[in-house]
């Protein structure tokens, strides 16, 4: 149970990334003011800062890794 608390962790990290980019010249909406807030407590991620980034799932636990530009 723990590792699916922990995977669900990670994929909020990396959607609220790609909210915060798509904040930047959203003429969708998609920057729910709700969203962000259940996700301020989040490590983000972004490619511009971090570079790539890679999630590694092994043994039902996972690593984010990242590689600067």
């Amino acid at each position: 149970m723990r590792d699916l608390i922990k995977l669900e962790k990670t994929k909020e990290k990396i959607i609220k990334s790609q909210i915060e980019y798509l904040n930047s010249d959203n003429s969708y909406g998609h920057q729910n003011k709700d969203v962000l807030n259940n996700l301020d407590n989040s490590k983000l991620y972004r490619t511009d800062i971090d570079g790539s980034i890679v999630v590694k799932i092994k043994n039902n636990k996972f690593k984010i890794e990242t590689c600067s530009p």
